[in-house]
């Protein structure tokens, strides 16, 4: 697929660099973009009790850190002031900083940590691939475009990330009744805790993607035909986040439990993106971009079952949340065709 999706903008580069006259003459533009992207941050993943109808409590916490080195490439083609962008991006394998895990078991306190481990955090794989559809409506006079021009990018876009973390090698302070000889439950940090050293917890797998449908304003700043900077801001109309949470009770992965989550709400995501790009000659640009992302907690429903099954059941006394904050540095070079647009 990788290979597939490769070839089909190589193709399209050359076709347009061959007849690059009248396809600019006509109006059309493109742009291609192969870059590097350093992506950092972390992912929540929550466990609600449910008390009563209405009322829940947090049970669970896990904290997924992320390091995310990929490589990636964006195209747009369009006509005029419209375009249609995409773009993608596979991550490398390898370390993620520690994942954290927290527990509120105490049924009487739920203001009571009761256990608390730290695990170091391996990034499997992950993948992103985009699609929208954007205007660039210029609003300065043509007279001085040689020097400055400016105008609007408005666009809506589907997004898609998907991660795939291993925690593993943890230590693991643990207060609940149910490691310890106590009939009670105690904080994680108390003397009577039991301690688990590092290695003697059993690894956590995670696998997660989501969802988005952005709406999006910005704009795009030209200095001297040369230098491009543009500013965007991105709202979430729609999120959607699914996970598979895997908690192994052995060293071999071959038992456990595995916990299902599905979420979504609407208006509860954004980003900002901000891009500056250099033409050093002709159509070849070098740049560099900052994109933040945010979801703000968004619940769910949670299924379980035994690793070694196949159906899942609805845990109808707990539900799910989850929540992320990340940062991304992307570095590129593009080849532009006409007026180039921005894509993350």
């Amino acid at each position: 697929m990788k290979r597939l999706i490769t070839f089909i903008y190589i193709a399209c580069f050359l076709t347009l660099s061959i007849f690059s006259n009248r396809f600019t003459d006509a109006g059309f533009h493109f742009s291609i973009k192969p870059l590097y992207s350093y992506e950092f941050g972390v992912l929540d993943e929550f466990v609600f009790a449910k008390e009563d109808s209405s009322d829940e409590y947090k049970l669970s916490e896990l904290n997924w850190t992320v390091k995310n080195h990929s490589m990636g490439l964006s195209a747009d083609f369009g006509w005029k002031w419209v375009s249609v962008d995409t773009a993608f991006s596979f991550g490398f394998s390898g370390k993620s900083g520690d994942m954290y895990d927290s527990d509120w078991q105490d049924p009487f306190n739920h203001s009571i940590k009761t256990n608390y481990s730290i695990n170091e955090n391996k990034l499997n794989k992950s993948c992103s691939f985009e699609i929208g559809i954007s205007g660039d409506i210029p609003f300065t006079p043509e007279s001085i475009s040689n020097i400055f021009s400016a105008s609007f990018v408005q666009s809506i876009k589907y997004a898609y990330k998907y991660y795939d973390f291993s925690g593993s090698n943890g230590e693991g302070w643990y207060g609940d009744k149910d490691h310890t000889p106590l009939s009670y439950d105690v904080p994680f940090d108390s003397e009577e805790a039991m301690h688990y050293t590092k290695g003697q917890l059993f690894a956590i797998d995670y696998k997660r993607e989501h969802q988005n449908c952005f709406i999006g304003e910005g704009i795009n700043l030209r200095f001297l035909n040369r230098v491009e900077l543009l500013l965007n801001y991105d709202i979430g109309i729609y999120s959607s986040i699914v996970s598979i949470d895997t908690h192994y009770n052995n060293k071999e992965k071959t038992t456990g439990k595995d916990f299902f989550d599905k979420m979504s709400d609407n208006l509860l995501s954004g980003r900002f993106y901000s891009e500056l790009d250099y033409k050093f000659w002709k159509n070849l640009h070098i740049g560099v971009g900052y994109l933040y992302t945010w979801q703000n907690l968004i619940k769910g429903t949670t299924h379980f079952k035994y690793h070694q099954l196949s159906s899942y059941s609805l845990d109808s006394e707990s539900s799910s949340g989850s929540s992320a904050k990340t940062h991304t540095l992307n570095f590129f070079i593009q080849y532009s065709l006409e007026d180039s647009h921005f894509i993350y």
